[in-house]
């Protein structure tokens, strides 16, 4: 009998996973994966969050946006004053800071990749294999067989991509005590858990690109991370559906 776990995983990612045309302003693709219990979840970090929009945005309809919130786009305009931006952001960090989560990432570098010729499996597949591997030896229970959500954010470009992902990972995967369930989910379900993998995400790839100027955040975010991959030298994949075995 499959039991459910008491953990979920949200995931979000950074950059893009093409290796044969780099991104120059923004040359990596690394993908992360937030584990938090889900009695934590539910009692604390989803009410601090919508405190938070009610807050800053009389509103819980609000989906909180890395990228946004930087550029001060749509809802976030209001923080072109500087004097509320720099409130804004120091309760967000905080915010984040006291946020009971562990930090899974992986990565690679699109310039270094982009000279290792042929390869054999989608990037996703790939790093779904390396960080589940380790999330699997935290959430499992001893004589226990449980199931364990991974929730993405639907994404209509790369779906199938995620998907195939998957589908490569469990079956490599038959016999884990943990099963990983993977949900999509679209923006407006509005996910807490889904808004706190954004604003993680942008930070861990800025350090990963340059630990000399990793920004703001990652003071902050770095108290969360349990494990960074980089995954550059050893990516045994290519665009395609090969499983990993």
């Amino acid at each position: 009998m499959v039991q459910p776990s008491e953990y979920i995983v949200f995931v979000d990612e950074s950059g893009t996973p093409v290796t044969h045309k780099p991104d120059p302003q923004f040359p990596i693709f690394s993908l992360q994966f937030v584990l938090v219990r889900k009695d934590t979840y539910v009692s604390k970090i989803e009410p601090e969050f919508k405190k938070f929009k009610l807050k800053h945005h009389s509103s819980e309809a609000v989906v909180l946006h890395g990228r946004k919130i930087d550029s001060k786009e749509g809802e976030f305009r209001f923080l072109r004053d500087r004097g509320l931006y720099g409130r804004y952001v120091r309760e967000l960090d905080a915010l984040l800071g006291s946020t009971d989560m562990r930090l899974y990432s992986a990565y690679f570098l699109q310039l270094e990749v982009a000279k290792l010729g042929a390869l054999t499996v989608h990037p996703y597949a790939y790093f779904m294999h390396e960080l589940l591997n380790l999330i699997e030896q935290e959430v499992r229970v001893p004589g226990v067989r449980t199931r364990c959500e991974v929730v993405v954010e639907s994404r209509r470009g790369s779906d199938e991509e995620m998907l195939d992902a998957y589908a490569s990972y469990k079956e490599a995967f038959r016999t884990a005590q943990v099963e990983f369930e993977l949900q999509l989910a679209e923006k407006s379900m509005n996910i807490i858990g889904l808004q706190v993998a954004d604003l993680v995400a942008k930070p861990v790839a800025r350090f990963c690109l340059n630990q000399m100027k990793p920004g703001r955040e990652w003071p902050t975010v770095s108290k969360k991370v349990v494990q960074i991959l980089n995954l550059t030298r050893n990516v045994p994949f290519r665009l395609g559906r090969t499983p990993l075995l």
